[in-house]
């Protein structure tokens, strides 16, 4: 048996990448939607200016009316140019992560690979690919608008195509206004996407209204409240309707809700006025914004660990039972005082860095086989019961140590069987 890796294909890889070529192409149907509602604004107004302009009875007001029809077509003009520079940038986001993807496929065609010492052209292009990974999580994690630490890995590595970084620190700065409970930011981006969650019947539009109305009630605002109620919550009556009884009841019983934390009979009051209803309207605005870009919302690198890290867990790997996450900083503090020779000893799953990870995963190691006793692989790939095989070529009458395969009838000897383990 060959000791080489086993390397993915291409395929393998473009389905694994399948987000980040269709992050781009939903934002080019947008575009192209934003487009067409552009275009019949300007072709209504356009058409209604020409028939007010027939109506116009002296050169002079029809002039005034042939102005105002070419001052709409030059900015109509400069908002298709906008949007063909949004396509354009698009097409060339693509064709980067195409370009890549072709590059794999020159380098798999060519023979090259990861354990060949003297070509480390394929390794660097699973660097890349790490420092992607990379990236894309420390692009949604840092909420850093100004200086993100993603968007400047990708910077430095000159990637700035490769993932679609000003849609991710878009959500970025709404969630971070939304947790730092402003929601003007939201409220603008809901006016500016109402087909889209009418369509997915989303209540997040309620949900950002409702918390609105409920600052107004903690701030004793009552008026501000009512007239909150009546302009933007009345409308969900019948599709929230126990909600709107529950703001009904904010108004009488805030007060005693604030004095009676504990108070089982206020709880559900209680969870109204909570801070962590701002988290939870984030988390809210996250899943839909995500789900309409087409951003996965499990971070790659995070399932890609969970893997890795879940085939190399054997029950002899340490594991944290700690409930708090250790931050970078108590990381490292407890790196530097543990022993040199223990840290390079220990397997990299009992690492302070996987250990937490490591304690939410499977073992890989499985004591006993669920199909086999005893399990064998022959030559040709297929996999049987050693005892199970053995009867079965004793009953074909085989010559010597001659063994049959059951499926193919292909024969082969007992020194061509491969003991097989559980994992």
């Amino acid at each position: 048996m060959s000791d080489k890796p086993c390397e993915p294909s291409v395929d393998f890889h473009v389905r694994l990448q399948e987000s980040s070529l269709k992050i781009p192409v939903e934002s080019m149907k947008r575009n192209i939607k934003g487009l067409q509602k552009i275009d019949e604004k300007v072709f209504k107004k356009t058409d209604d200016l020409v028939k007010e302009m027939a109506k116009c009875k002296t050169k002079e007001a029809q002039r005034q009316k042939l102005k105002q029809i070419v001052a709409s077509l030059k900015t109509h003009e400069k908002k298709v140019k906008s949007k063909i520079e949004v396509e354009k940038n698009l097409q060339t986001r693509i064709r980067k992560r195409l370009d890549k993807l072709e590059e794999l496929k020159r380098l798999k065609d060519s023979g090259a690979a990861i354990h060949d010492l003297n070509d480390t052209r394929l390794l660097k292009w699973y660097r890349d690919q790490t420092n992607l990974l990379v990236a894309d999580y420390l692009l949604k994690n840092d909420h850093n608008v100004d200086s993100n630490s993603g968007l400047l890995l990708l910077k430095s590595f000159h990637f700035e195509d490769m993932i679609d970084s000003d849609i991710i620190l878009l959500s970025n700065k709404i969630s971070s206004h939304i947790l730092n409970k402003d929601l003007g930011v939201l409220i603008q981006w809901i006016n500016d996407n109402k087909s889209y969650l009418k369509k997915i019947k989303s209540r997040l539009e309620f949900e950002t209204r409702f918390q609105e109305y409920v600052e107004l009630v903690k701030s004793s605002d009552f008026s501000g409240a009512i007239r909150l109620f009546n302009d933007y919550l009345i409308q969900f009556t019948r599709t929230y309707f126990r909600d709107i009884q529950l703001a009904t009841g904010l108004l009488i019983f805030a007060k005693k809700a604030q004095c009676n934390v504990g108070n089982v009979n206020f709880q559900r009051y209680n969870a109204l006025l909570s801070a962590d209803r701002y988290t939870y309207l984030s988390d809210l605005f996250l899943s839909i914004y995500y789900k309409m870009h087409g951003i996965p919302e499990e971070d790659p690198l995070l399932v890609y660990l969970s893997v890795g890290v879940s085939s190399l867990k054997t029950r002899s790997c340490l594991t944290s039972h700690e409930t708090d996450v250790m931050s970078f900083d108590h990381i490292l503090a407890e790196k530097l005082s543990t022993d040199d020779h223990f840290e390079q000893s220990s397997c990299p799953i009992c690492s302070l860095e996987f250990r937490q990870l490591n304690s939410l995963l499977p073992y890989s190691h499985v004591v006993q086989s669920h199909l086999f006793e005893t399990p064998v692989m022959l030559p040709n790939g297929n996999i049987y019961d050693k005892a199970k095989l053995l009867a079965f070529s004793k009953g074909s009458n085989p010559q010597g140590d001659e063994i049959v395969d059951p499926i193919k009838l292909e024969s082969f000897t007992t020194a061509d069987m491969i003991t097989m383990f559980p994992t």
